[in-house]
């Protein structure tokens, strides 16, 4: 049994999930589903790193890779696999069939090995999540 988490794998995952499509409601942008965001207006850092500019993912596609590249140097970035899971939008978090949403996302876009790999990483979680509840009560 492996005692430590593959972070190189969690991050490979989590930048595979930030490539997946945007999908568009009839409120957008203001709601959106994607495993990183539920809206299309998102904050970027500015150059001088100064403050936060809005911008629309939804509008073209250059705003939505400088959103994507900012999001992958935070997961880049990230020091544990904890760090990841607090930047993902709560359905692909949560316990209700998100985990099922995730799959099958995973599954149409990059194959059977990402599959295997978000099936790893979310047994990580779902254990995390379990301990916590029981330091709770």
């Amino acid at each position: 049994m492996k005692k430590e988490t593959d972070l190189g794998g969690v991050k490979a995952i989590a930048n595979a999930l930030l490539m997946t499509a945007v999908n568009q409601t009839p409120y957008s942008p203001m709601l959106v589903q994607h495993p990183f965001t539920s809206t299309g207006l998102v904050a970027l850092p500015t150059e001088k790193y100064e403050g936060f500019r809005p911008i629309d993912i939804t509008l073209n596609n250059e705003n939505l890779q400088r959103w994507q590249e900012s999001v992958g140097q935070i997961i880049d970035e990230a020091e544990n696999p904890y760090h990841i899971y607090m930047l993902l939008n709560p359905p692909y978090a949560g316990e209700q069939g998100c985990h099922e949403i995730l799959l099958v996302t995973l599954a149409f876009q990059y194959g059977k090995m990402m599959v295997d790999r978000a099936c790893t990483l979310m047994l990580f979680f779902k254990k995390r999540t379990a301990k916590l509840i029981q330091s709770l009560v």
